[in-house]
């Protein structure tokens, strides 16, 4: 195994193993579309936090158009747009320049126009959040005389994308990732913080403390937004876990174990864009 292993690669085989294979063995096209709201406010937040640590100042307009340009965000999906309302396009076709962007969208607004929103925008709701996550930050940097945003770190042949990796005031190494849900959040181990944490010790022979911001929002009016923090800091002895884990994925995947979850919540249209794959395999199957 030769490629770089991840921590969304890890995540994916163990979640289900056959995505795995259809997306990085196979390299199969997506079969169908999915729910992409929650990835446009997870990616639009993160724009807004790497633009104000740049430039200490948000443009909305900016970020929209960062966002969306992201893996051309919507227009793989293109059906998905008629769920925003028409105010969002409005503000699109007002400010964006892109005419790419703009010709694809027109195409929707009349149709739009013609339903009602019992929902703010998409695009209202990611502006509320952002406004609030940059007033949590400029009180959480005064602490931090470094900061680094989408971190690049790669260790072997294992790589790991830190939202933000800083240096206290204390010179203690902290990673900070964020987290939008409309659930109330609770602390969890992940395989991502044990990861970025091992990587950093690896690359540094420091372990740092990890930081989860969990974003909770609401969409209907008014739209609120709380945020939590929630601490982790690792010793020496817990990164034998990522070790054992890392050593399981390469078996597995050189020995072709490549297994469909169906018992996953996950296991449906709305969330695995391989899905219809699985779905004409049981039909055949039947």
């Amino acid at each position: 195994m030769n490629d770089l292993i991840s921590q969304s690669k890890i995540n994916l085989y163990l979640s289900c193993s056959k995505k795995y294979f259809y997306k990085y063995i196979e390299r199969r096209e997506p079969s169908n579309a999915t729910n992409i709201k929650n990835l446009f406010l997870g990616l639009f937040v993160h724009k807004a936090i790497e633009q104000f640590i740049r430039n200490k100042k948000i443009i909305f307009v900016d970020i929209l158009y960062a966002t969306l340009k992201e893996k051309d965000l919507f227009l793989t999906e293109i059906e998905d747009l008629r769920e925003y309302p028409a105010k969002f396009f409005e503000f699109i076709k007002k400010n964006m320049k892109n005419e790419y962007y703009t010709q694809i969208f027109e195409q929707k607004i009349e149709e739009l126009k013609t339903k009602t929103n019992i929902y703010p925008s998409t695009f209202d709701i990611a502006k509320t959040i952002s406004e609030e996550v940059i007033k949590y930050c400029q009180n959480l940097f005064k602490n931090f005389v470094k900061i680094e945003t989408e971190k690049r770190l790669e260790f072997g042949n294992i790589l790991g994308y830190l939202d933000i990796l800083a240096i206290t005031d204390d010179f203690q190494q902290i990673i900070l990732d964020f987290k939008t849900t409309k659930k109330e959040p609770t602390i969890q181990k992940k395989i991502q913080d044990i990861l970025y944490s091992w990587l950093v010790y690896k690359l540094t022979n420091e372990i740092p403390k990890f930081k989860y911001i969990y974003i909770k929002y609401t969409e209907k009016e008014p739209i609120t937004c709380e945020i939590k923090e929630f601490d982790l800091e690792y010793k020496e002895k817990d990164f034998e876990i990522i070790e054992d884990l890392l050593e399981n994925f390469k078996k597995g995947v050189e020995n072709n174990v490549f297994l469909r979850n169906e018992g996953s919540f996950l296991c449906n249209s709305e969330y695995c864009e391989f899905y219809n794959y699985c779905l004409s395999y049981k039909l055949e199957k039947n």
